[in-house]
C-alpha cells in the first residue's frame, strides 16, 4: 500500500467530525502546520521517519484511522518520494570515532622527586636546629656575662629597733613615781659586708 492515499483519509476522518485543523491540532497537541503536512501527503519537514509515524498514529488514533497498513508501507520502502522527490530517508548512525587505547608508561607513574626534596628539607631543618642549640650552648648570654662581670652593690638596709618591754604597773602608782617616757625608733647605721668578687 502507498503512503500517498492517507492525507486524503485523515482530512476525510477530521471534516466528517466536523473539526477545523486548528480544533484538531490543539485536542491532538500537534502544531497545526504538522496536521496540514500529513493531510497533504508532504513528509519533507519531518526530521525522520521515526517521527512522522509517531505523529501519524497520535492522529489516526484522534481521527480513528487504522494507519498499521501505511506504517507498513514505511517500513518497507526505503524512502519516501513526494513529487519526485525523495524524503525520510533512514541513514544508518554515524560510527563513533574510535579513541586510542593508551598504556601507562613510566612516566605517568608518580615520581620519587617531591618525596626525596621533602625529606632532604626535613633532615637539613633537623641538623639546623641542632647546630642553633649547640651554639647557643656554647656562646654565653649577654645577661649572665654583665651579672657576672660588675657586681651590683647591695643597698643599705634602714634596720628598726623596736622598743624595749616595760613592765605593767598600775597606772596610779605610775603616774605618781616616773614621768612620762618616750620613745622613738633609732636607725641603725648600714653595716659593711664585703661582696664577693669574680677572678
Amino acid at each position: 500500500m502507498s503512503i500517498e492515499g492517507l492525507g486524503r483519509k485523515f482530512q476525510e476522518a477530521r471534516k466528517a467530525r466536523n473539526l477545523s485543523l486548528e480544533e484538531a491540532a490543539r485536542l491532538t497537541r500537534i502544531r497545526q502546520s504538522r496536521l496540514a503536512e500529513i493531510e497533504a501527503d508532504d513528509f519533507s519537514n519531518f526530521p525522520s521517519l521515526a517521527y512522522a509515524k509517531g505523529f501519524l498514529q497520535i492522529y489516526g488514533k484522534f481521527l480513528e484511522v487504522d494507519v498499521s497498513p501505511y506504517l507498513d508501507a514505511f517500513e518497507t520502502s526505503g524512502h519516501l518520494t513526494v513529487d519526485g522527490y525523495s524524503y525520510l530517508q533512514d541513514t544508518p548512525a554515524p560510527k563513533a570515532p574510535r579513541t586510542p587505547v593508551t598504556r601507562r608508561t613510566e612516566s605517568t607513574r608518580p615520581s620519587l622527586l617531591p618525596f626525596l626534596i621533602g625529606i632532604a628539607i626535613l633532615v637539613a631543618g633537623f641538623w639546623f636546629l641542632r647546630f642553633m642549640s649547640n651554639l647557643q650552648r656554647i656562646t654565653p648570654r649577654p645577661t649572665e656575662a654583665a651579672a657576672t662581670a660588675t657586681p651590683s652593690p647591695t643597698p643599705a638596709v634602714a634596720t628598726i629597733v623596736a622598743p624595749r618591754a616595760q613592765p605593767v604597773e598600775s597606772p596610779a602608782r605610775l603616774a605618781a613615781t616616773a614621768p612620762p617616757i618616750k620613745s622613738t625608733p633609732t636607725i641603725a647605721a648600714p653595716s659593711a659586708t664585703p661582696v664577693p668578687t669574680a677572678i
